[in-house]
């Protein structure tokens, strides 16, 4: 047994059931900072950061959906 097993993404649905509120607004702070493409940060960037935060933090949630995302703007060539 490990600290993070696959199987924990089936809580998801009880924590969007106990803390509606919460789930929706980091929603939408993660929309606002990865996705809103009027960001004065290029979204290269803004991926770097949130790689950074998350290995940081050994949040392995977020590093599995990090890497499990569409190609970073960064490895797929694209420039700000």
């Amino acid at each position: 047994m490990s600290y993070h097993e696959h199987t924990d993404y089936k809580y998801a649905r009880n924590l969007r059931a106990g803390a509606p509120e919460t789930v929706k607004a980091f929603m939408e702070l993660d929309k606002q900072v990865l996705r809103n493409p009027d960001n004065t940060i290029p979204p290269k960037y803004a991926e770097l950061m949130a790689v950074a935060v998350a290995l940081t933090t050994q949040c392995a949630y977020c590093i599995e959906t990090l890497a499990a995302g569409e190609p970073a703007s960064f490895a797929a060539g694209r420039r700000p």
